[in-house]
């Protein structure tokens, strides 16, 4: 007598019930994979950032130590107009691909793309005539000002703590293609949290973004990169550190014309002045 062979198939409840695990196990690791490669570029960026901070750094020895500038106004070849901070530290970096941070997904909307790299990284703004507001140590000067009215980058020597300064930041901005124009902030205390009005967080963290009218015509995000609020900034003694925006400047910074006294002991890294450390 034959015996007849019989399969045995998957039940409905059985397959349902492995789709259910496999679901489940997704569910788990996608945002493990998600924080693994977010991790991968903050490593990059951190990277990125130590490489340029250390070529201003050489800059320095090769310039009196002076700081270079957010951008210089020198006769350049057509289509340049302007010298940039990264046309300043080019002999020191071998690749310019360095000053795209890995994280910046911001779409250029530039005047004239023909010409440049994306931008990702600015420099803090000085300006001698009103330090409570404007007290980076890079200069910036624009093509229709005077000879008079040019300004200068500070020295190292006038920095009071450069280990506990920060100089460097990411600017993530959607017309910083090119020029060195637009990929800082007049005014430092919007990177460190404030408006010039006191009102509001200044300029945003990522993925936060303000949006801003570029000669495009086009509105752009302005935003400070970060990795989960976390920031990456470069200091003037040439070291890097991520930390979230909140530890850079004392929230209570008054930014009237009148508030310089009532700052003092306050904390700021983006300072240059010991007295803020």
């Amino acid at each position: 007598m034959s015996k007849t062979l019989r399969t045995r198939a998957f039940t409905l409840i059985e397959l349902l019930v492995v789709i259910a695990i496999i679901a489940i196990l997704a569910a788990i690791l996608f945002p493990v994979f998600a924080q693994a490669k977010m991790a991968a570029k903050k490593a990059s960026s951190i990277s990125n950032t130590k490489q340029i901070i250390l070529a201003s750094m050489m800059y320095l020895g090769d310039f009196d130590d002076r700081f270079h500038a957010i951008r210089q106004i020198i006769p350049m070849p057509p289509p340049k107009w302007a010298f940039g901070s990264q046309d300043m530290l080019q002999p020191y970096i071998k690749s310019m691909d360095l000053f795209k941070d890995p994280g910046d997904g911001v779409q250029r909307n530039d005047c004239d793309a023909s010409y440049g790299y994306p931008l990702s990284y600015s420099w803090t703004h000085y300006r001698s005539d009103d330090t409570n507001l404007v007290f980076g140590l890079h200069a910036y000067n624009h093509p229709t000002w005077t000879q008079a009215q040019m300004r200068t980058s500070l020295s190292q020597s006038e920095v009071g703590s450069p280990a506990s300064t920060i100089n460097m930041y990411p600017m993530w901005f959607g017309g910083s293609v090119s020029e060195g124009y637009a990929y800082y902030r007049w005014y430092t205390i919007e990177i460190g949290g404030k408006s010039t009005g006191g009102n509001n967080i200044g300029l945003p963290v990522w993925p936060q973004g303000y949006s801003v009218a570029w000669c495009t015509g086009w509105n752009t995000i302005m935003s400070i990169g970060a990795y989960n609020g976390s920031v990456v900034w470069g200091f003037a003694d040439g070291h890097v550190a991520a930390m979230a925006r909140a530890r850079v400047m004392d929230p209570t910074w008054d930014v009237s014309p009148t508030g310089a006294a009532n700052n003092v002991g306050k904390k700021n890294l983006l300072h240059y002045s010991e007295i803020y450390k």
